[in-house]
């Protein structure tokens, strides 16, 4: 697989306070190409390719500040972006001004208890005290998701003895059982994906499609998805 890279930036986000000015720093880099498309539901997504286990993986991150806490838009986009892939790949990028400190820092811990209360669905939350710190807290988070993503978690007897065969066609091949252990925790979490049409969606997105298609008709078939 040809190394790939894609870094996207939503149209509106040089609009927005206090990312304006790192907007286009951003955009104007020399270091790395970014481009402006219609995200819709978050500011940055980052494509690239693991050479390593022959996969595609899609990043989403959203960019919050004080000025977006307690805002009904601002809970419908964490919503939207934990919808992606149920919290996988993805992460809110906080701004905890140090010019500010006192009513950002309350801002934070609100986003945080609101998570962990479960009024808001939960992911990463990276805080940075200047918007100049947002291209080191992307790095950051990027390497330490394609490093994890290197190791699968699944127990070698599902992986070698079950998951082949959940297929209406012949076995899954290597290569699929290796995207589907690196995007996806466990079987578990598997099937809570196949139970969703933006899960559905992903899945296709992550292996080829028939392999997809062949997939999902076994469980639909042998088992109730709920």
């Amino acid at each position: 697989m040809e190394p790939f890279q894609e870094n996207l930036l939503s149209l509106s986000f040089r609009q927005r306070e206090p990312w304006v000015s790192i907007a286009e720093k951003l955009l104007h880099s020399t270091n790395t190409q970014w481009t402006e498309a219609d995200l819709e539901d978050h500011d940055i997504a980052s494509t690239r390719t693991l050479p390593q286990l022959g996969i595609t993986q899609s990043y989403r991150f959203i960019l919050l500040s004080q000025l977006d806490t307690g805002n009904p838009t601002t809970a419908n986009r964490i919503e939207q972006l934990y919808l992606h892939g149920r919290g996988r790949n993805a992460a809110i990028i906080f701004l905890v001004d140090e010019d500010e400190s006192e009513g950002a820092m309350q801002a934070f811990m609100k986003l945080q208890t609101e998570m962990i209360e479960g009024t808001l669905p939960s992911l990463p939350i990276i805080s940075i005290t200047h918007p100049d710190s947002l291209p080191t807290a992307l790095n950051t988070f990027l390497t330490s998701a394609e490093t994890s993503q290197t190791t699968p978690s699944w127990p070698l007897e599902v992986t070698r003895d079950l998951l082949p065969h959940c297929t209406v066609n012949n076995t899954l091949s290597p290569e699929t059982i290796t995207a589907l252990t690196a995007s996806t925790p466990s079987l578990k979490s598997l099937l809570e994906d196949l139970s969703t049409p933006e899960g559905q969606v992903t899945l296709t997105n992550t292996i080829p499609r028939n392999d997809a298609t062949a997939l999902l008709s076994f469980w639909t078939h042998e088992f109730v998805l709920a």
